[in-house]
């Protein structure tokens, strides 16, 4: 399934490729949450090299690890899961960061975007600050971008739109036609992106129906075709005058502003705030702020889920802390056998934290290539929407599997102080 998501020979998928790689992501985890065990021995005595030349406790660790492979598997299974949603999200939110930068880096051509109040649809701030600043001479071009909803009588359902400026478009953003003409845009037409069209079989010219707030159901002409870009992330555009005569309350969403040829971008800033003085909910930013912004918020949403996946690899510590006490009881004679010939209670201990610290680090390890892998499936899967840049974010994935090793040592710490406080006799004489 992950193959049938990411395949370019499938003109026409039977799923979306999200989908698709969605279920095939889940196989992969029962895939490698089976063959784990195949693979713990190995894993178990390349990361407890370094254990091992440490000391006896650190050979005996790798060599409990590998010799129970099932136990070991099981055990950072959890960890694996965990860290590999987490792994994911961070693959996925670095991508996604990284491809909204590139949009603005690349199709934005204005030097100032204004923007109000975006918590819900229909919030915005007065077009009189667009229409002001349409009129200064230290600005170039201006186009006003609004949001609102309709019904699609094709899809049978609300969907949103987007409201533009057709005459100014094009000096602000990368906007390009496939059909059709700017030059037309009147109160009764619309602009369809490329696909959209194609698949519903639309052509410049025909009448699409769409039922709007304020004038209820409208066959409007389709005006023009156009190619889609991250900056106008839209199936329908519809000109700011259809805008005005469809819908009851008319407010900018956002505002893009490209300063007049010549004019320095301090004198012009110095007019647009003097515009917005009375409009205090109006933010102006330059375009590395808009890119800081657009950063910002990303990680905000992304940050709440990655806390949420944290209580998933805490919990997962706990198992690696019930499992290796249920390992210490089981092996009370082994224990009890090693005090006896010698072992003291602190290399007790510390066998006991290192063998956590290795199933720690090979759940992690699992977990953060499977995440990392499932965000570059995904990546790829989203491609068409906008989401081409991957970015791996090493350094949080170095710093995940320390941080999972550390955590596992403090797992151990109970089960070691068990194992230690183990009297010999009783330990060697139990079955």
């Amino acid at each position: 399934m992950m193959a049938l998501g990411l395949a370019a020979v499938f003109p026409n998928p039977p799923i979306s490729p999200a989908i698709a790689v969605g279920i095939g992501v889940l196989g992969v985890f029962v895939g490698v949450s089976l063959l784990a065990p195949l693979i713990a021995p190995l894993a178990a005595r390349i990361i407890g090299a370094a254990g091992a030349r440490f000391g006896i406790p650190g050979r005996l660790a790798r060599e409990n690890a590998a010799a129970n492979p099932r136990r070991t598997a099981a055990t950072a299974s959890a960890l694996m899961i965990g860290l590999a949603l987490v792994g994911f999200v961070a693959t996925f939110g670095s991508s996604l960061e990284r491809s909204a930068v590139s949009a603005i880096e690349e199709e934005l051509r204005a030097d100032f975007v204004l923007q109000g109040p975006q918590s819900n649809i229909g919030l915005g701030f007065s077009p009189s600050v667009g229409r002001t600043l349409m009129t200064l001479p230290e600005i170039g071009a201006v186009t006003r971008l609004r949001v609102g909803m309709y019904r699609d009588r094709v899809d049978a359902g609300s969907s949103i739109l987007t409201s533009f400026d057709p005459q100014t478009v094009t000096d602000v953003a990368a906007f390009e036609l496939q059909a059709g003409s700017l030059d037309d845009a009147d109160a009764n037409s619309v602009y369809l992106e490329a696909e959209a069209a194609a698949a519903r079989g639309y052509r410049v010219g025909d009448a699409i129906p769409m039922v709007f707030a304020r004038s209820g159901e409208q066959q409007m002409r389709l005006a023009g075709v156009f190619t889609q870009t991250r900056i106008f992330d839209t199936t329908f555009l519809l000109p700011n005058v259809a805008y005005e005569k469809h819908y009851r309350t008319v407010l900018d969403h956002t505002v893009m502003v490209r300063v007049a040829e010549g004019v320095p971008l301090a004198r012009a800033l110095q007019a647009i705030e003097a515009v917005t003085a009375d409009s205090p909910g109006v933010r102006v930013e330059n375009q590395a702020q808009f890119r800081e912004t657009q950063r910002l918020q990303i990680n905000q949403i992304l940050g709440l889920v990655t806390a949420l996946l944290l209580l998933a690899v805490i919990i997962a510590l706990l198992g690696i802390t019930n499992t290796l006490a249920l390992s210490v009881f089981e092996r009370t004679r082994e224990i009890g056998l090693l005090r006896a010939v010698g072992m003291s209670r602190r290399q007790v201990r510390a066998m006991i934290r290192w063998e956590a610290f290795l199933v720690a680090i090979f759940g992690a390890v699992l977990g953060v290539t499977m995440g990392a892998v499932f965000g570059w499936a995904v990546v790829r899967a989203l491609a068409d929407e906008g989401i081409d840049q991957l970015s791996l974010p090493w350094g949080q994935f170095v710093a995940g599997v320390l941080a999972a090793g550390l955590a596992g040592v403090v797992a151990g710490v109970f089960p070691a102080r068990r194992a230690a406080k183990l009297d010999v006799l009783d330990a060697v004489a139990s079955s």
